[in-house]
């Protein structure tokens, strides 16, 4: 019955603090403005999207439990974009928006044998004339739960997935006067990594290494101008594109009973991205 209690003051705890960090992120920064986009616009802003939403877990490479363990979490950041911004400013050159920040919610549970399920959400959401939702899933082996347990490192391998998709309202002016048009990108990606860590009990550092693919579609529709066309060619109503990146990982997770709370640099898609985590595993 304790314990029943104490879950679920930690998930209202988490909860309360992913509004606030949804709070920070759609306050934070200004929308994007895309307008006669060319093909190494859409391949610039298909990396700095992937980067924003590639799957973090923010966790060393052990296992949350020998038998059986749970988390949950809610991890925000902020990865640098700054080519959506210089696109941007062709349009507006009064927008700023060198970085975005992110927030998802995240869950693991560890099963015997080192292997773990991660998730990251975002739920639908739509506020003002910005709508995204995001949904992840991994699976960890601790490889160094099971074998080579001498080794002077822990040593875990992964593989994710991850849906994603960010719609927003614009204004262009398309010759004949300002028109309002919806731009809508999704994303799928898939990768798999390495990861390193060493166990000091409260404090666990950790550095990886992968890669991932992911493969981008965008598109721009103005209901007064069906013609309209968001790219150079002034002729395609969408476009799709895949991107590639190695992905280095480095950070640290501060274990406090049974609160976790971790910072993670990840290099992926030639972007800098800074993420913190804040939970509760059991």
């Amino acid at each position: 019955m304790i314990k029943y209690s104490l879950l679920r003051t930690c998930l209202r705890a988490i909860v309360f603090i992913f509004a606030i960090g949804f709070s920070f992120f759609v306050y934070a920064a200004d929308n994007p403005s895309f307008d006669n986009i060319s093909d190494a616009d859409f391949k610039t802003i298909a990396k700095e999207f992937s980067s924003l939403f590639v799957h973090t877990s923010a966790t060393p490479p052990t296992s949350l439990g020998k038998v059986f363990g749970v988390e949950a979490a809610v991890i925000g950041g902020v990865s640098a974009i700054p080519g959506i911004e210089a696109i941007s400013k062709r349009q507006d050159p009064t927008i700023k928006m060198p970085y975005a920040p992110f927030a998802v919610l995240f869950a693991a549970v560890s099963v015997p044998y080192g292997i773990t399920i991660e998730t990251n959400l975002l739920p639908k959401i739509d506020v003002s004339s910005l709508n995204l939702q995001h949904t992840g899933i991994a699976a960890k082996w601790s490889i160094t739960d099971l074998y080579w347990q001498n080794l002077p490192f822990d040593l875990a391998v992964k593989t994710y997935f991850s849906k994603s998709e960010i719609g927003f309202s614009q204004i262009v002016n398309n010759g004949s006067g300002n028109i309002n048009v919806d731009v809508g990108f999704k994303n799928t990606m898939q990768g798999a990594e390495a990861l390193f860590g060493w166990d000091f009990l409260v404090v666990q550092p950790y550095v990886g290494g992968g890669f991932v693919t992911s493969r981008s579609e965008l598109n721009g529709t103005a209901t007064v101008d069906p013609s309209f066309s968001l790219f150079v060619d002034n002729v395609s109503q969408s476009k799709k594109t895949s991107v590639s990146s190695a992905r280095w990982i480095v950070g640290c997770q501060f274990n406090l009973t049974v609160l976790k709370a971790s910072l993670e640099y990840n290099n992926v898609f030639g972007n800098n991205r800074l993420a913190a985590k804040l939970g509760f595993a059991f």
